[in-house]
């Protein structure tokens, strides 16, 4: 008789463990998917910071670049550059969605991975293409104005600054990843 009521308590803890093992885990899921979300939101909101740096360099930038050189084509390769720089921004963090989230977290990290390729593959076009556009707006302004000097010496520290607050905002998007990627694989 002792045995099976201690094999009846048996199962019966066996059976308290196993709902407090399951519930923890949906705990520790539900924990794990809101901190992707946040790391995804961070992702997100670089993104649209880099949405208004885009629109004010082709509305308001755009405006200061024809008053040093007065030259429409470089006005016009400057806003279409800065179109394909939003278009493969948005391309970049379309990936990083927070309703991904929900379903398979292996698919979220993959489209992490993706992220981080396309940023690192984003340097071959940016450096080359940012180099010969400085050249250009350099050489424009050397031909335009008399304080040549001055100018290119405040631009230059106004895109060291750009440099630096540009590489800040590429190491959060790719630690961001790179932490959501780390959550989902462990």
């Amino acid at each position: 008789m002792e045995e099976n009521i201690t094999l009846e308590e048996m199962r019966a803890q066996i059976s308290l463990l196993k709902e407090k093992l399951d519930k923890e885990s949906i705990v520790n899921d539900k924990l794990m998917r809101d901190a992707i979300r946040q790391k995804m939101g961070t992702i997100g909101l670089n993104a649209i910071i880099e949405y208004i740096a885009g629109l004010f360099v082709i509305t308001c930038g755009n405006l200061v670049f024809y008053q040093l050189t007065h030259s429409w084509p470089f006005v016009i390769v400057t806003a279409l550059y800065m179109i394909i720089c939003m278009v493969a921004t948005y391309y970049t963090h379309s990936k990083a969605n927070k309703k991904d989230c929900s379903g398979d977290l292996l698919t979220v990290a993959k489209k992490m991975k993706e992220i981080k390729k396309i940023y690192h593959q984003w340097l071959y076009f940016a450096i080359p293409s940012l180099a010969l556009w400085v050249l250009w707006l350099c050489w424009l302004i050397v031909q335009e104005n008399e304080s040549a000097k001055e100018i290119i010496t405040s631009m230059l520290v106004g895109l060291v600054i750009g440099a630096i607050i540009g590489l800040f905002s590429r190491h959060k998007v790719l630690n961001a990843c790179d932490e959501v990627i780390r959550q989902i694989e462990s």
